[in-house]
């Protein structure tokens, strides 16, 4: 470097990082003199100012002439100018720079280039800036150009590679990062963190290697990325925890993930993506990919406090709305109010939900209030949703000076006793408020106009109307099914409507029209053979059939009453008809309690059945619902229902069964939901699915049943058949899709090993943490080489993702017969010697990523992820007989050696196998098939001829993108 740049010692070979610190970094930030610049008294500087003038006068005069064309002076003032750097070095005063060559940089921490001063322009002219990584994920962090504090700072024309950071741009403003070439960091490429308003242009970032992904912008806003490329990145192309950035021309490929945004980021206005392209979007609403998953704000969990965005509350305590939130904002409108969206959902008794008066909206509920007492909800206007605010089975809510408009309910209460709502308004919604089974409540000074109803009161009792008004909605002000209609009470006092169907509010209402009330008295078995509404008047003894529905559009209830059969035909027979009602009956020993055919939209609801051969036996009925069911001592089935679809089987029991009873047989039944359901001390299965696909099986509960508490038998079987579930149980046989739980145990107990271990399973395991359940480390606090886990084909699920098994350094370990879904990363290792077999992996991020030397990776069956198996930085690593299917990258290899690949089938993927910089491997035997970009592609030293790699041949494929090498399979050629 020349003397005006480092005479002065103030640019500095590996000086220490600044006193910003940016991750890892440590040191002091050099002090900034007030009355002297790069160590020169300022007489001094101006001496030199005056003497470059004269210079650059002299020049411009010589330059001039017309007989004297000549660059000598321009060439002066250029080398006068720009300072070169021929070594790692602190920038810490203004100008233009160069580096004069390459550097290498061979500490494990630091930065080799620092600038930290303003106004610095450094131009590498195509240089290459080399570290000494790879380096772990922990501080301290090596920096390839460490910008620190600084502005209007232009960096351009380099190649960095092989850094924690390749460059990192710490409280960093108005500066551009422009034509450069950023590879091999062991964190990211482009970091910005606290960085305001710059530009990153025409650059290239690649194989960056951790989830913080290629290009990541930590905090800041108003940064511009303009003609960027970042692709084949281990993780995500871009990682965005940040609002108000914008990307233009910008290219994102070849990353398992391209866009990846956390809930800052995520809303449709949280930044700008125009003529950029890119293949997976996680979470970025603000752009278009060819796949856009939209973020899944009911993860977030909110704390009390200010709340600024959509989540759940699992917290005790007061929140305040500080803005308006729009779900539509992260799922679109339409998907927002059509797909059981909820924006605020309250899962925490005693909580306080302050709005002062701001909207949630456009969702599917603007606020879902869970089974929990206690809840305050104050000055809140819920606009434009499904349901403003759904209650269910709460207590003692408190809903005050509240507006609902714009909604289809504006207020839902269903089983909620106890509650109070007050100063509120509900407005052009169509249901104003919904009550339904919820005693007690206390309408103050609540009023309901312009809804098609104003007040729907469709099931229970005891709600006072204190106040208020309900007028001029559409259809009804105070409506009443007629459940709800009649009471020896006036429970509307002081409340003024106008049209009304309930007797009770005649006194308040100007008109009462009162409800078709059809309500014939049963007192004997018969046949029905008319619609209407029926109900027992007394209890029944029956031969055989006693009541046969032959009519649709008919609501039976036995009032609490009950029949008593001979152990013959049915209690209730329903053939081929549709809207049957039958609710609150108790019936014994009979063939059949319900027996149900060709029929449709039937409703069965709190009922009860004992000494039956079936308590219902349901054949080709369809969009029905089946709630509060109870069966006991059937000797056959509790519940035989084939052939059901499109229905609802919830909150059911079926118990103490004899002979060889089931509890709930589901055969050939398909898209049902079937939840909170229980089978207990059956001498057959306790829930049973034959050939039964398509049906979410939620929170149901088995036990102590002879033959199984869950059985699956042919198209039922296959972890895709069924949603994923998650019930209790102690048994399961087949079902591969639902995590078996204990309610109390559930399931062998994470942890770190730090010495060798042998882990297994003898249940499924349900994983909520979202961390990593198993660490296998070898560190100064122990070694746990060759430990093992065996998860004996029992099922492990994530509910909020994280890491299965994590492989730190520990050699000879085995992971084997695991069933792993809805992993970020199923498996993932740097051991020596590591045996990863027969597992099956689904729905994961990455499924097995491993490095290392003498690892063995074959018999998975890997589906429906991003990244498959995935093998960086290793050597003299096996990977065959493996089975991918709809994965984004079925095989990957990076940085590696020596590999043996052989007899893998992989199917439907992007990329069936991906080869980067991996040289002198084997690959025999293989499938590839419909891969939708190529078979086998090649990059970087996996390219051409020359990379020692071999196709020795049976290889079946479409296309080998690149790969000159592989020619021995006719096929892929």
């Amino acid at each position: 470097m020349d003397d005006q740049a480092n005479g002065t010692g103030q640019v500095q070979p590996d000086s220490a990082a600044p006193s910003q610190q940016a991750p890892g970094s440590s040191g002091t930030l050099p002090p900034v003199y007030g009355s002297r610049f790069g160590g020169l008294p300022l007489k001094t500087i101006g001496v030199a100012v005056v003497a470059l003038i004269v210079i650059v006068a002299i020049a411009l005069a010589v330059t001039s002439h017309p007989s004297q064309p000549t660059t000598v002076s321009a060439t002066t003032v250029q080398q006068a100018s720009a300072a070169a750097i021929s070594a790692c070095t602190t920038i810490n005063k203004p100008g233009a720079y160069y580096l004069s060559g390459n550097l290498n940089y061979t500490k494990a921490s630091g930065a080799c280039l620092v600038i930290a001063a303003n106004g610095v322009s450094l131009n590498g002219r195509g240089y290459r800036i080399t570290g000494s990584g790879p380096f772990s994920d922990t501080q301290p962090y090596s920096y390839g150009v460490l910008l620190q504090g600084v502005s209007n700072v232009s960096v351009a024309n380099l190649t960095v590679e092989r850094f924690s950071y390749d460059v990192f741009l710490n409280a960093t403003s108005s500066s551009a990062i422009a034509d450069s070439h950023l590879t091999n960091a062991t964190l990211s490429g482009i970091y910005l963190l606290e960085a305001y308003n710059n530009s990153i242009s025409n650059d290239s970032v690649s194989v960056s290697q951790s989830k913080q992904g290629g290009i990541h912008v930590a905090s800041g806003s108003g940064n511009s990325f303009s003609h960027d490329v970042s692709s084949g990145n281990a993780y995500y192309g871009l990682v965005l925890d940040a609002a108000g950035n914008s990307f233009s021309h910008d290219a994102f490929a070849s990353n398992p993930t391209d866009l990846i945004c956390n809930a800052s980021a995520a809303t449709q206005d949280a930044g700008t993506f125009t003529n950029s392209t890119c293949s997976v979007n996680n979470f970025c609403g603000f752009a278009t990919c060819a796949t856009n998953v939209p973020f899944n704000f009911s993860s977030v969990s909110l704390a009390p406090g200010p709340v600024h965005t959509c989540g759940t509350i699992y917290i005790s305590g007061n929140y305040a709305l500080e803005s308006d939130i729009s779900t539509a904002a992260y799922a679109g409108k339409q998907g927002a109010l059509s797909n059981g969206v909820s924006c605020i959902r309250v899962l925490a008794p005693d909580v306080s939900l302050t709005c002062s008066g701001r909207q949630i909206h456009d969702s599917s509920y603007g606020i879902y209030v869970g089974q929990v007492p206690n809840v305050s909800i104050s000055g809140c206007v819920l606009n434009n949703d499904t349901y403003g605010v759904y209650m269910s089975q709460s207590f003692k809510p408190d809903i005050s000076n509240s507006t609902f408009s714009n909604d289809t309910y504006g207020l839902s209460m269903n089983g909620t006793a106890a509650g109070t709502v007050s100063n509120s308004k509900a407005l052009h919604d169509t249901y104003g408020l919904f009550v339904n089974s919820s005693p007690g409540t206390l309408f103050y000074n609540t009023n309901a106009r312009n809804n098609t109803y104003g007040i729907y009161m469709n099931s229970g009792y005891g709600s006072v109307f204190n106040g208020g008004s309900s007028s001029n909605n559409t259809d009804s002000d105070l409506y009443c099914t007629p459940y709800t209609y009649n009471s020896t009470t006036d429970l509307a006092q002081g409340f003024s409507c106008g049209l009304t169907s309930c007797k009770w509010a005649s006194a308040s209402c100007k008109q009462t029209v009162l409800p078709s009330l059809s309500l014939y008295p049963v007192s004997s078995c018969k046949t029905i053979t008319r619609p209407g509404a029926y109900q027992l008047s007394q209890d029944i003894i029956a031969q055989s059939t006693c009541l046969s529905v032959a009519a649709s559009n008919v609501s039976l209830s036995c009032n609490g009453h009950s029949i008593r059969g001979s152990g013959l035909g049915s209690a209730f027979l329903v053939a081929n008809e549709s809207n049957v009602s039958i609710s609150n009956c108790t019936a014994s020993n009979f063939a059949f309690g319900v027996n149900a055919s060709g029929s449709t939209r039937l409703k069965l609801q709190s009922d009860s059945f004992s000494g039956v051969s079936a308590g219902l036996r349901l054949y080709n009925v369809t969009y029905s619902t089946l709630a509060s069911l109870h069966v006991s001592g059937a000797t056959g089935y509790g519940f035989n229902l084939t052939r059901l679809a499109e229905s609802s089987v919830v909150n059911s029991t079926a118990g103490a069964g004899a002979g060889s009873a089931y509890g709930f047989a589901f055969i050939n039944a398909t898209r049902n939901n079937i939840g909170f359901d229980s089978a207990t001390s059956n001498p057959g299965y306790g829930f049973y699915f034959g050939n039964s696909r398509n049906n979410t099986v939620y929170n149901d509960s088995a036990s102590s049943n002879k033959a199984g508490d869950y059985v699956c038998s042919g198209t039922s079987t296959g972890v895709y058949s069924n949603p994923i579930s998650v019930d209790s149980g102690i048994t399961k046989a087949g079902c591969d899709w639902l995590v078996e739980t204990s309610g109390v145990v559930q399931g062998p107990s994470c942890t770190s090993f730090f010495s060798p271990s042998s882990v297994v399973f003898n249940r499924d395991l349900l994983f909520t943490s979202g961390s990593t359940c198993f660490g296998i480390y070898v560190n100064k606090a122990g070694s746990a080489n060759t430990t093992s886990i065996d998860c004996e084909g029992h099922t492990v699920y994530a509910e909020h993702g994280g890491t299965f098994a994590d492989i730190s350094n520990a050699s000879g370990v085995s992971i084997s017969d695991c069933l792993l879904v809805n992993f970020t990363t199923g498996i993932e290792g740097n051991g020596q010697g590591s045996s990863i077999h027969n597992n099956t992996i689904v729905r994961a991020g990455n499924a097995i990523v491993l490095s290392g030397r003498f690892s063995s990776v074959y018999d998975n069956v890997i589906q429906n992820g991003t990244s498959g198996i995935t093998v960086a930085n290793a050597t003299e690593t096996n990977v065959y007989n493996n089975r991918l299917y709809g994965n984004s990258y079925g095989l990957t290899f990076t940085n590696s050696t020596a590999l043996t690949v052989t007899n893998n089938t992989v199917q439907d993927s992007a990329y069936g196998a991906y080869l980067d910089n991996t040289t002198r491997s084997s690959m025999q035997s293989n499938m590839f098939s419909d891969s939708s970009k190529a078979s086998v592609y090649c990059a970087g030293s996996s390219i051409g001829n020359s990379s020692s790699n071999i196709d020795s041949g049976g290889n079946s494929c479409q296309t080998a993108s690149n790969c000159g090498w592989f020619s021995a399979s006719a096929t892929c050629r």
